[in-house]
């Protein structure tokens, strides 16, 4: 039960942050209504499709403000190239039986150009159609049903190009040779996977959302393309560079991948990270997407910075682990990040400093691990606050920067040798705080070169733990 209401949460939530799908589908057809029956009748028979055999039906004329009912099973309904055009309300095709296949059809002026409307172990195919001036496509609502889309054009529809939905996280279908091109958005998975070949996406990106691994196990390779760029989503890789012209960027059950100098645009993502481990993303500009970062049971990854601008949602983080998020520019994005059951940490710790954010606004008078030392750092005395739904748990970063982060930002280092936390006194913490990393090396997820007070340098050792202890009990004056 509590699964059920969290990924409720989590669609709602999603779709919020989401480039908002202002289309209202109504429950209602268009002016009239041609019924494809179950015993294969035609409904009304002066409608101009034909059958002989009660399995092939065939226009045999345009189709004007009528929606088109398929309750039989098993059948072809071929357009003939043929156009059902609606009034800009209702459906063009509304499925609502077994191994239906739609082609050959131009679709225009619907709410939903096909709408496949099958559960539990249904199947469509929508091949070869061109559809467009919709709100939505193709959309299916179903569940438990798998849908072909093939060698579709799909150009100009008000909302989403391909829109997959399934509430049990379910088998999706095959999407492949399809050209999507200048809708709002092009390819929506909502927790369904799919198989995606050669499919140009064209002025409209990929959205792939869910709230578990589950739900980003895609079969999609570098074959489908967004504006000439390929799409990167990597299952089961390690040690490996994204490449430098990838559009899209989704890492499943990576380990040790690196991800910089891109820029991600236009998508329902920015990055994906879903069950990956010991990576590093940097370096990337991030703008225009519903969301920018997505953890999805991810742990030990390093994200810094990254510009994250104008996307509806910078952050989403479910179930993280040891993640670093710090140096990045969060800049004039519409929603705050969404993080739960997380135990990633928002900033790198005092002095290097935390995350910039649009909309912080606080003040920097004092210095120091506390912010109680007089002397600004560039840091904000108070912490930025990201509040969990309910308002039960808050994460924040503890030591949001002022300015945005540039590789020319230096922090300022400890006035004390050994006080390693720049709380204003070299004490038992500090010492601990060494042990705690002790043998880390330069590179390292945790490392901190303030802690690296002696020869070898490069490396937390016995050395630095000694000269630490030297300045025991010093303090600030």
């Amino acid at each position: 039960m509590v699964n059920k209401i969290f990924s409720a949460i989590m669609l709602s939530l999603l779709q919020i942050s989401m480039f908002t799908l202002a289309v209202s589908i109504k429950p209602v057809t268009a002016s009239r209504t041609i019924y494809i029956q179950a015993d294969g009748s035609i409904d009304p028979p002066t409608a101009p499709i034909s059958t002989v055999d009660n399995i092939t039906y065939t226009f045999v004329g345009d189709i004007i403000n009528e929606t088109i009912v398929v309750k039989r099973h098993s059948v072809v309904v071929n357009g003939e190239d043929h156009i059902l055009r609606g009034a800009g309300t209702g459906y063009g095709f509304h499925l609502f039986s077994n191994n239906v296949t739609v082609r050959n059809t131009r679709i225009v002026g619907f709410d939903c150009g096909i709408l496949c409307d099958v559960d539990f172990g249904g199947e469509s195919r929508i091949i070869g159609n061109t559809i467009s001036g919709n709100g939505i496509a193709i959309w299916m609502n179903s569940m438990d049903s798998t849908v072909d889309i093939i060698n579709n054009t799909i150009r100009k529809n008000d909302h989403v190009g391909i829109y997959l939905e399934s509430w049990c996280g379910c088998w999706g279908g095959r999407i492949v040779g399809n050209l999507v091109a200048d809708n709002r958005e092009g390819i929506w998975l909502q927790e369904v996977t799919c198989v995606l070949r050669n499919n140009i996406l064209r002025n409209n990106g990929l959205d792939v959302a869910g709230s578990y691994i589950d739900h980003f196990l895609q079969d999609i390779d570098a074959s489908n393309t967004i504006d000439g760029k390929p799409i990167c989503y990597w299952r089961n890789k390690e040690n490996k560079t994204v490449p430098l012209n990838a559009a899209y960027v989704a890492l499943v059950n990576c380990k040790k991948i690196i991800v910089e100098n891109l820029t991600l645009t236009g998508n329902g993502q920015g990055i994906v990270l879903a069950g990956t481990t010991d990576s590093t993303v940097r370096n990337l500009n991030i703008a225009h997407n519903s969301q920018g970062i997505v953890l999805i049971e991810s742990s030990h990854n390093r994200i810094y910075a990254n510009n994250i601008t104008n996307c509806s949602r910078p952050l989403v983080d479910f179930f993280g682990a040891n993640n670093m998020i710090y140096h990045n520019n969060f800049i004039h994005n519409y929603y705050s990040p969404w993080i739960s059951f997380s135990q990633d940490l928002l900033d790198g710790g005092y002095p290097f400093g935390g995350n910039y954010w649009s909309d912080y606004n606080g003040t920097d008078l004092y210095c120091g691990a506390h912010q109680n030392l007089n002397g600004s750092d560039g840091i904000g005395e108070t912490p930025y606050i990201i509040e969990e739904l309910g308002g039960e748990t808050y994460y924040m970063d503890r030591y949001p920067l002022m300015e945005t982060w540039t590789p020319s930002w230096e922090p300022i280092p400890p006035l004390l040798t050994g006080d390693i936390n720049y709380d204003g006194k070299v004490d038992i913490y500090d010492i601990v705080y060494m042990a705690s990393i002790y043998g880390c090396k330069e590179g390292d997820l945790d490392w901190n070169p303030f802690a690296d007070l002696a020869p070898q340098w490069g490396v937390i050792n016995i050395y630095d733990l000694v000269t630490c202890t030297y300045h025991y009990g010093e303090t600030y004056p």
